[in-house]
């Protein structure tokens, strides 16, 4: 029997279920002669609670997928089994009822816990919304101590008298002739507040000026107007709750967070040093840092972004060595003004070689060919904007470059060379100084129409209505209702300008 693993874990199984129905039976008999059900449950929770350690399924193409929340639904799907309808409030609110009344009298508007728990509930409630055919609600030991969730109470109050039974698991598997509980279903047409609007009038008192500015700012202003104005003079934000953030978006930002560790010292290490301590740091972090990656089902794409990551650290190691660097600055603060304002952010990567040159990189996860286009046609403006911050009189500009991690790529340009990169990839363009000087034209520009209270949504007009700034940025006509410009494939607000449906 040792030899056949098949035999062994099957043994292995039944000692542990022996086990825990010994337990189980210690702990009914110290109890008293009878137990409620919640008591009932929480034995069965307390035996049952380890398990037997199983490795989970890979997730499949079109198979099933696991949200820790029903807010985590993105996308419609046919099917849900819902784990568990047991709830909990969000913590109490810190403040007491007498202060809350203090600080409302003061006009001061202190969220006391309830809208973000509205939030919460609001964004479950459209993840549920998206299942089309069924739903298998499950409940579980635990919930029999808990609040029921409200969404579920809802669904029971709507359900037949006749059907509000609960049934066993085991007897839903094995009886295929039973009747499912359908629940009315309406359906109302909803007509949008508003379709496609490309132009918003705004009168220029209305707009919120604003102390500082930064990269995505900026992008946002000289990209479109509407946006801008929306995010950064109305304020508005999409709830933090029901965003889950993208495989790629985790592991940029985990790559982030290994460069600013790899060189915290601000040293400059060899190349074989700095591979040994990025695999180090790789395999320390990712599972408190990346949790998702450090899951067996992810075990391939763990092993591609280490691949990856070490040999972007063996190339930037090797730029900087052959550059004469002596001082590498990760996440370094901007400094100076920019349109009379305080310039807010942070550099990826400031350099600083033997002689006092200085050179900014900016670490971008993948899109080598976008970078590429931007050096090549002047809109490199994250780079100009880093280079604007370090500009001082009778010194030398500082050099600019990309640095694509995805396949360890050197983005720079003829005209802001960075040293070390002579034998590798090169672009002709604009010097950064010259594009910051493109930049201050077209924010000038995009004033101009926030004077006259105008707030185009550029995207959504035709080639004959752009300014020139934007007939050089934009390199198609006008976005339907599915496509869209750049600007606007992380744009929170595309259902209040028209370019998708909210609905």
């Amino acid at each position: 029997m040792q030899d056949d693993p098949a035999r062994k874990a099957s043994a292995e199984s039944l000692m542990a279920l022996a086990a825990k129905s010994s337990l189980l039976g210690s702990l009914a008999t110290s109890m008293a002669k009878t137990i409620d059900e919640i008591q009932a449950g929480r034995l069965l929770e307390e035996v049952m609670g380890n398990g037997f350690q199983v490795s989970p399924l890979a997730a499949m193409a079109e198979g099933p997928k696991r949200a820790r929340s029903l807010a985590e639904i993105p996308t419609n799907c046919r099917h849900l089994v819902w784990l568990g309808i047991g709830t909990r409030d969000l913590p109490n609110c810190p403040w007491p009822a007498s202060e809350l009344k203090i600080l409302r009298k003061a006009k001061l508007d202190v969220d006391d816990g309830s809208r973000a728990l509205a939030a919460l509930r609001a964004a479950e409630c459209r993840g549920f919304a998206r299942v089309r055919e069924s739903a298998l609600v499950v409940l579980l030991p635990a919930d029999l101590g808990r609040r029921a969730h409200p969404l579920w109470q809802s669904i029971f109050a709507n359900m037949n008298q006749d059907l509000r039974e609960t049934i066993p698991l085991e007897r839903v598997l094995e009886d295929e002739t039973r009747r499912p509980t359908w629940l009315t279903v309406e359906k109302t047409h909803v007509v949008r507040a508003s379709g496609r609007r490309p132009l918003w009038m705004i009168p220029p008192e209305m707009q919120v000026g604003r102390n500082t500015v930064s990269y995505s700012e900026l992008d946002s202003r000289v990209h479109c107007l509407l946006k801008w104005t929306l995010r950064y003079s109305a304020n508005l934000k999409p709830a933090e709750i029901s965003r889950v953030p993208s495989p790629s978006a985790i592991k940029g930002t985990f790559q982030h967070s290994l460069m600013e560790r790899l060189f915290e010292s601000r040293q400059v290490p060899s190349r074989e040093e700095a591979v040994r301590r990025a695999a180090a740091l790789f395999d320390e972090r990712l599972p408190l840092d990346a949790a998702p990656l450090a899951e067996p089902q992810a075990e391939t794409e763990k092993r591609l972004l280490r691949q990856q990551f070490l040999r972007s650290v063996d190339m930037l190691a090797s730029i900087l060595n052959e550059g004469g660097c002596r001082e590498v600055r990760i996440e370094e603060p901007l400094m100076g003004e920019a349109f009379g304002k305080k310039l807010e952010g942070s550099i990826d990567c400031l350099v600083i070689y033997e002689n006092g040159k200085e050179g900014v990189i900016d670490f971008k996860s993948g899109g080598q060919k976008t970078f590429t286009e931007n050096l090549r046609h002047g809109k490199a403006f994250q780079l100009a904007i880093y280079c604007h911050s370090r500009r001082k009189p009778g010194h030398p500009d500082p050099s600019a470059a990309y640095f694509i991690l995805e396949n360890a790529g050197i983005l720079t340009t003829n005209s802001s060379p960075l040293p070390g990169v002579e034998n590798k990839m090169k672009n002709d363009g604009n010097s950064m100084k010259e594009v910051w000087q493109r930049l201050e034209e077209m924010v000038a520009s995009c004033q101009r129409f926030l004077d006259q209270g105008q707030v185009p949504a550029w995207p959504l007009m035709e080639k004959e209505q752009w300014p020139l700034h934007i007939k050089d940025l934009f390199e198609k006509g006008p976005a339907t209702l599915k496509t869209g410009q750049a600007i606007c494939k992380y744009c929170d607000f595309k259902s209040l300008c028209g370019l998708e449906s909210a609905l």
